[in-house]
C-alpha cells in the first residue's frame, strides 16, 4: 500500500498570547526544510467551519509541535488540539519556549519528554531530526541547518536592535532633544526590551552617558517609570527631583540599587514599543530621561506626551 503523503509536515499548537514567538519557531522549522500549519496562517477563527477546518488541518499534518509557556498552560484550544492529535495517533513533540516545567507544563503532557529550547542551542537540531525519524521523511539536501532557536531575536526585536546597533544616536538622540535639549539638560535616552525568558526590561540600546550600574540595570511590571509605562501600556512622565530616596523606593517600588544606580535623574518620559501589528503587546519601553526638574526640562506637560506620541510613532516606522 502506498504511503499517506501528508499535506503539511507540522501542526504547530500554541497560545495566541505566544504568537510572536510561535512565528520565530515556526519559520527556523520552515527554514530547516518541513512544511508548516498553524491557525493563524491556514485557518480563519470564528467562522462557522473553523472546528471542522482545525480537526481536518491536524489530521491532515504529520506530527504536532506544542509550544509550552505560561499562556499555553492555561489554554483550552492547546488542550483541545492536542487532544485532536492524540486521537488521531499523531506524533506529538512538546518544546518549553518560556517558563519551566511547573509554569509551563500541563498536566496532560507532564510526564512526556520535551525539548527545552529555554537555554540549550543543541535541542533545536535534534528536535529537528527527531520529528524527520519519526515522520520518515528525507528533507531536501538544500534545506538549511536548524538555527538556534533565540528567544530575544524575535523578528521585531532583531529590527529595532539592528537599527539601534547601525546608528545608536539616530532618531532617539532626536527624539531626546525634542523633549530636553541634550547639550543643555543632558537629555539621555534608552531602548529597553522585554527578555521573555526572566519577564524583565532589560537595556538593549542607549544613547547617552550611562554608567556601567546604569547598563545592566533590570526592571519588572510596576517598577519604576519603565516599570509602569510597561504594566499600563502607556506613556508615563514623572518629576523625581521633588521626592527622596525613600519615597522613590516605596512609590516607585525600586530596589536600593536601582535608586542608586538611577539617583541623577531629574525627571523622565518612559514610553511603550508596541508590536508592529498589535498595539496590544509590548514588546519595549522608550525611555529618556535628564538631570533636571521637570519644570526646567519641558515646562509644557502636555506637549510631553504630544512628544511621546510623535516617538512612538517614529520608533513603529522604524520597524
Amino acid at each position: 500500500m502506498a504511503k499517506k503523503k501528508h499535506r503539511h509536515h507540522i501542526f504547530v499548537s500554541y497560545s495566541r498570547a505566544d504568537r510572536y514567538t510561535m512565528r520565530r519557531l515556526r519559520d527556523d522549522l520552515s527554514k530547516a526544510g518541513f512544511t508548516l500549519c498553524s491557525d493563524d496562517t491556514s485557518l480563519m477563527p470564528g467562522t462557522p467551519s473553523w472546528m471542522v477546518a482545525l480537526k481536518q488541518a491536524i489530521k491532515d499534518s504529520g506530527c504536532l509541535v506544542v509550544l509550552l509557556t505560561p499562556h499555553a498552560k492555561k489554554s483550552i484550544w492547546v488542550a483541545i488540539e492536542y487532544a485532536y492529535a492524540d486521537a488521531f495517533g499523531k506524533p506529538i513533540f512538546p518544546v518549553l519556549v518560556t517558563g519551566d516545567q511547573e509554569q509551563s507544563v500541563p498536566e496532560y503532557l507532564l510526564y512526556a519528554q520535551y525539548a527545552d529550547l529555554t537555554g540549550d542551542d543543541t535541542q533545536m537540531q535534534k528536535l529537528v531530526q527527531e520529528i524527520r525519524t519519526r515522520l520518515k521523511i528525507d528533507l531536501p539536501r538544500e534545506a538549511a541547518p536548524a538555527p538556534a532557536f533565540q528567544l530575544r531575536d524575535a523578528p521585531t526585536q532583531t529590527a529595532l536592535i539592528d537599527l539601534l546597533r547601525s546608528n545608536p544616536l539616530g532618531k532617539l538622540a532626536q527624539a531626546a532633544a525634542q523633549v530636553s535639549p541634550v547639550t543643555e539638560a543632558g537629555a539621555r535616552a534608552c531602548v529597553f526590551l522585554i527578555d521573555p525568558l526572566k519577564n524583565e526590561l532589560y537595556g538593549a540600546a542607549m544613547a547617552g552617558e550611562f554608567k556601567e550600574a546604569e547598563r545592566q540595570l533590570r526592571f519588572r511590571k510596576s517598577q519604576g517609570v519603565v516599570g509602569d509605562a510597561w504594566q499600563r501600556k502607556r506613556a508615563i512622565i514623572a518629576d523625581l527631583s521633588s521626592i527622596t530616596e525613600e519615597e522613590r523606593g516605596i512609590i516607585m517600588n525600586l530596589t536600593p540599587e536601582q535608586i542608586s544606580a538611577t539617583r541623577q535623574v531629574g525627571s523622565i518620559l518612559g514610553i511603550p514599543i508596541f508590536a508592529k501589528d498589535d498595539t496590544s503587546q509590548v514588546m519595549g519601553v522608550l525611555a529618556i530621561d535628564s538631570p533636571l526638574p521637570l519644570a526646567e526640562s519641558k515646562p509644557d506637560r502636555a506637549e510631553v506626551m504630544l512628544t511621546a506620541l510623535e516617538i512612538s510613532r517614529l520608533v513603529a516606522q522604524a520597524l
